[in-house]
């Protein structure tokens, strides 16, 4: 589905969004129509006002741009509400508070006059019945016990109950019902500049963007922060993996499904899987709009984001939240399946195999006609496997098989053959960073199975390094050890030992059981350590 781009005036300049569950008895006529609202969710604006509004004609059906408007007040909390997020343990709308009439634009406390901003100093909570009140932090303590807040600057929900606060260079985290300080980053640590945070909820990684770099941090014992792509100081819009890739001016992020993030990179957008590859989505789509001050998706499936001070969105259609949007396609043109080709269970696909010179892999139930000159030029396997006269049964064959191998690997193994052999605008290499992370692993296998060299291996292998964090680095560290990934076995038994007061040691004992001499040095040098 190709992606398309709307720019929409907000009926009034809005300050943030959120979308939450639908509070059962709340009215949801005002979606009606012909592209009614979803019943189960809301999109909420809270506008420059100081009043909450449900976003209305932005339903899951799509809608036309003069269909957008404000429903009724839902809530009056009388102040600029800042940066809300969603917490669902909860069910409430968290946000920070500032005075009506101070400065609206999204900046650091330390860049705006003190005659025109006053400071976020608390946050409070929209409840599921619209009431709110107040949770944490003042301009004045009434007890040695309450939190104080001089200038927040970003707020996020972690999904497990508490809540990520950004303050004049501090990062704390309150309990979302308490409103208690649960645990506290070193300011030291926290990547200089850093003024956007967002939280993955299926990896448990809180991550933190300034204008020209990702980090990954470690709120365990110890902290810790870990470069993910750009850099601190080269500016750019460069495509890559880790600190090879540039950003120009990162204004929000926004992680989605399948360990990605989205990042608005001051008129493009942008994403960057769990392995640190970034490539660019969508190049000028904010232009129209401005600045960008919040990315949110939406329950139709649209991404928003808010532009231009609140002044409007700019909706962006087709952007697949889905973990592999990509591999479903390729998969389907490279490797039907037999009930997708009719009777011919040798038809189909991108090449015709009835054609000299061709060859089916079957890879499960998959089957990839493909030329044998380009698996012989791509992978030294399928060079000696079919090359006439070579002693092996297949040589002549019309078909070889990769039972135990992963399809969707396959495919992506396959295309760049295909990208390598005969030439691509890009660099070959990154066609392999289309490869979801979920299929990292696999396909670092079977790369390696098919002898394609270690670039190719590295390729894959980097990303997962790049991604090890205490909660996974001993289970990736097994995997590592069982497919004889020697030199990423080694990085990791490396970054395990210099993160070892964090570690998840759960799969200790399965590393023990599978590697016990491995797993034997792991532990001699944790405890040397």
């Amino acid at each position: 589905m190709a992606l398309t781009v709307r720019t929409v005036p907000l009926p009034s300049k809005a300050t943030g969004l959120a979308v939450r569950p639908r509070p059962s008895g709340s009215d949801s006529s005002g979606g009606d129509g012909p592209f009614p609202e979803p019943p189960d969710q809301q999109i909420l604006v809270f506008t420059d006002d100081g009043a909450v509004h449900e976003l209305l004609g932005c339903g899951s059906g799509g809608s036309s741009a003069g269909d957008l408007r404000l429903g009724p007040p839902l809530a009056k909390p009388g102040c600029h509400c800042l940066y809300p997020t969603y917490d669902p343990s909860t069910g409430a709308v968290h946000y920070c508070d500032r005075a009506l009439g101070s400065a609206r634009a999204r900046v650091a406390p330390s860049l705006a006059s003190a005659s025109s901003f006053q400071p976020a100093s608390s946050v409070s909570r929209l409840e599921p019945s619209n009431d709110c009140s107040h949770l944490a932090g003042s301009r004045q303590r009434s007890n040695s016990q309450e939190a104080t807040f001089m200038g927040i600057s970003s707020l996020v929900a972690d999904g497990q109950g508490g809540l990520w606060v950004a303050d004049l260079g501090s990062l704390q985290r309150l309990d979302t019902r308490s409103g208690n300080v649960t645990a506290t980053f070193p300011n030291a640590e926290l990547p200089g500049g850093s003024c956007y945070f967002a939280f993955e909820v299926g990896g448990g990684t809180l991550l933190a963007a300034s204008g020209t770099a990702v980090s990954r941090l470690c709120a365990e014992v110890g902290g810790g922060v870990e470069l993910v792509a750009g850099g601190s100081e080269d500016k750019g819009s460069v495509d890559g993996v880790g600190a090879a890739a540039r950003f120009a001016d990162i204004s929000s992020i926004l992680p989605v499904p399948g360990g990605r993030m989205l990042i608005a990179d001051g008129p493009n957008l942008r994403c960057m899987d769990a392995g640190g590859a970034v490539t660019t989505l969508l190049q000028g789509c904010f232009l129209a709009g401005g600045r960008v001050t919040q990315l949110t998706t939406l329950p139709s499936g649209d991404l928003a984001a808010l532009c231009g001070g609140g002044a409007s969105l700019v909706l962006i259609t087709g952007v697949s939240l889905s973990p592999t949007p990509s591999t479903d396609k390729l998969i389907r043109l490279l490797g039907p399946r037999a009930d997708d080709r009719g009777e011919d269970s040798s038809g189909g696909g991108a090449v015709d195999p009835s054609l000299p010179g061709t060859v089916v892999v079957r890879v499960g139930d998959r089957a990839f006609p493909a030329h044998r000159s380009v698996l012989a030029a791509g992978s030294e396997y399928f060079a000696r496997l079919l090359a006439p006269g070579g002693g092996f049964a297949e040589s002549g064959a019309a078909e070889v098989a990769l039972p135990d191998a992963d399809p969707a690997a396959f495919a992506h193994l396959l295309s760049y053959m295909y990208g390598s052999t005969f030439g691509v605008p890009c660099a070959p290499l990154q066609l392999l960073q289309s490869v979801p992370f979920e299929l990292l692993r696999p396909a670092a296998a079977l790369a390696g199975r098919l002898l394609m060299g270690e670039a190719v291996v590295s390729a894959f292998t980097d990303r997962l390094a790049a991604a090890a964090a205490p909660s996974t680095v001993m289970s990736t560290l097994i995997w590592a050890e069982d497919h004889g990934l020697e030199e990423l076995a080694a990085g990791l038994r490396v970054y395990a030992i210099e993160h070892r007061k964090s570690l998840d040691l759960s799969a200790l004992a399965e590393l023990i059981a599978a590697h016990p001499k491995r797993a034997s040095e792991v532990v001699s040098e944790l405890l040397r350590a």
